[in-house]
């Protein structure tokens, strides 16, 4: 007994040390041992060379994608993914929640759970030669969170404080042990130099370009027109295992080009390599001109596992008009996919039905369990049918005679105090007709947009279509100054933080958050909370459904459809490893072949 006592105190004079690790895993062990080599999703052989040049459809007027100023260029992010600024971790694709070094060389978890250490590699540096130091990691994090986007303020609330130990190890303390995945978000932190920003504050910049430390670096520009990258020679993370593979094109050149299918004959003449496939409709018919028939252009297509956003019309419920959840319904009911999908896209696509699509956080389904122990809590707050009905977006023959679901639709705007006059729906008390404008800045879904219209004209609701420039188009969103959008709410397999900046009521009236909807509901935001400080991953599923059920029950947007493919079609000098990552569509482990100018001036190029 006597041993065992002494143990036990010994144990708390000398509380177990944390173990410095060379990566950090949040639901299990690694995959990758301490002394890997590369990911298993790269050719470690593949040759570093030529110029690759992708299409971009639409514009860019600033290099600084850390503000909501303007439009960032292709290539620059202000999370992880980016070109030119690199991170203290870099995440592995074919693994879940997992990341490996980067910037940092090795980092320890506090027992606590508390606290994250990071321990930096003595040769990163910026594009200036200058060495990359906590001090410019700590300087980061503050400057992003005082004068970058109102993302950050969001998404790093739950930091305490970031502390430069030494030159080489920066820590960052939490305000408790709960939100597990804090320790990943900071690992996605892109570092910026301190000295830089003393003099250039992200709030002031726009076409200058940020000093950066990625393996690449802005070499020329056109606002609105091109931007070429140029890699570093001797870059630094060259020897890093988690880039073994990576970064195999000498520059990259993004194109711009104002509309889908001007960019698709570029494609067509060889002046772009590579694209992802996003019209069913194109892939369908238009590969097949001279460069596909004779074997010069590949058409390539593979499932992955990645969680797909939610696309479709999101409803301004700042709006008078949307407030009612059962107008926002009735409108729902006049979009018909089936048609859409039999007479514009093959029917290659599936009805998105859930916010967290392609996913096991998905509701199926009426309430069941846990979740539905967990609804009972806010049954008060929330309408009856969330607890009790099986949502089930409308399902027609694909005719294009939607009569049942438009008789429906009228019922619904009935009751919520609409009558028909001269053939439109107008409000009973107020007298003003139910009409609204959607928001657009291209014209990519037009057709299935025009029919949508049609459907309301019928059912005695007018809408329109505006089609703006991106500037005009970003500056409403920005401010809230639209009726209904097409809007992208992408996700997670781990979602956290995030979805503060999507859903929160402290995001609806602050400008250019991603709450585009104006959702101001203290259910939501509890589930939101709940979420981001799940213990365990069981926890989360439970979590992330019930607020699905809120969000759909709540017919905040019309869903669109999905398709879990990537279409990639890309000239033939342009080759990819044969195994590719579930999670992930990483460019930059392609290569070149040969150099684009020689195979330009191959035969048979058209």
């Amino acid at each position: 007994m006597v041993w065992r006592f002494f143990f036990i105190v010994m144990l708390f004079a000398f509380p177990l040390e944390a173990k410095k690790e060379h990566g950090l895993s949040l639901i299990g062990p690694l995959k990758y041992e301490k002394d890997f080599s590369h990911f298993e999703y790269v050719n470690p052989e593949a040759p570093q060379r030529g110029t690759f040049t992708y299409g971009v459809v639409g514009s860019f007027d600033t290099l600084n994608p850390f503000t909501i100023k303007g439009t960032p260029a292709a290539g620059l992010s202000h999370l992880y993914a980016s070109l030119t600024f690199a991170t203290l971790l870099e995440r592995a694709h074919d693994e879940l929640f997992s990341s490996y070094g980067y910037v940092a060389q090795a980092l320890e978890v506090a027992e606590d759970k508390k606290s994250i250490t990071f321990y930096l590699r003595k040769e990163a540096q910026f594009h200036d030669g200058t060495p990359i130091q906590a001090d410019d990691v700590v300087y980061t994090f503050y400057h992003l969170k005082e004068k970058g986007l109102p993302f950050f303020r969001q998404y790093y609330k739950d930091i305490a404080k970031v502390t430069a130990l030494d030159a080489q190890t920066v820590r960052f303390d939490f305000k408790d042990s709960r939100n597990k995945e804090l320790k990943s978000i900071v690992g996605d932190m892109p570092i910026l130099s301190k000295k830089f920003l003393e003099k250039n504050p992200l709030d002031k910049m726009g076409l200058t370009p940020i000093l950066g430390s990625g393996p690449y670096k802005i070499d020329t520009f056109k606002p609105g027109h091109r931007i070429t990258y140029k890699r570093i020679k001797n870059w630094w993370g060259d020897k890093v295992p988690s880039f073994q593979g990576w970064h195999n094109f000498e520059k990259i050149d993004y194109v711009y080009y104002r509309d889908p299918d001007v960019a698709f004959q570029a494609f067509k003449t060889g002046d772009v390599d590579f694209r992802i496939e996003n019209s069913a409709s194109r892939w369908a018919t238009q590969y097949t001109f001279p460069a596909v028939q004779r074997g010069k252009v590949v058409k390539d297509k593979y499932h992955h596992a990645m969680p797909l956003p939610m696309v479709g019309l999101a409803f301004n419920i700042r709006r008078g008009k949307f407030q009612d959840r059962r107008v926002r319904q009735a409108l729902a009911l006049a979009f018909d996919f089936e048609w859409a999908n039999k007479n514009l896209f093959y029917n290659t696509y599936k009805r998105i039905p859930t916010y967290f699509v392609n996913s096991d956080l998905a509701s199926t389904g009426k309430p069941q369990g846990k979740v539905l122990e967990l609804l009972k809590t806010y049954q008060d707050q929330l309408p009856r049918e969330v607890l009790t009905v099986d949502f089930k977006l409308p399902v027609n023959d694909g005719s294009g005679n939607i009569r049942p679901a438009l008789q429906r639709a009228k019922r619904l705007l009935k009751e919520a105090g609409y009558r028909i006059q001269n053939f439109q729906f107008v409000h009973e008390k107020t007298g003003e007709p139910l009409k609204f404008e959607i928001l657009l800045n291209s014209n990519s879904y037009e057709k299935v947009l025009q029919a949508f219209i049609q459907n309301l004209e019928i059912l005695g609701v007018k809408a329109q279509l505006r089609i703006v420039d991106q500037a005009q188009y970003l500056n409403r969103v920005q401010n809230y100054d639209f009726d209904m959008i097409v809007h992208h709410v992408g996700q997670s397999l781990s979602p956290g933080n995030e979805q503060r900046e999507m859903w929160a009521s402290h995001s609806a009236d602050q400008p250019g958050t991603q709450n585009v909807f104006g959702l101001n509901d203290p259910v939501i935001d509890d589930l939101v909370e709940k979420i981001i400080i799940a213990p365990d991953r069981e926890s989360l599923r439970v979590y992330c459904q019930a607020l699905d059920l809120v969000l759909l029950h709540g017919w905040y947007m019309i869903p669109f459809w999905y398709d879990d493919t990537f279409k990639l079609a890309y000239w033939t000098h342009v080759k990819r490893p044969e195994k590719m990552p579930l999670y992930h569509l990483p460019l930059d482990v392609f290569w070149l072949n040969n150099s684009k100018e020689n195979v330009q001036s191959q035969p048979g190029r058209m």
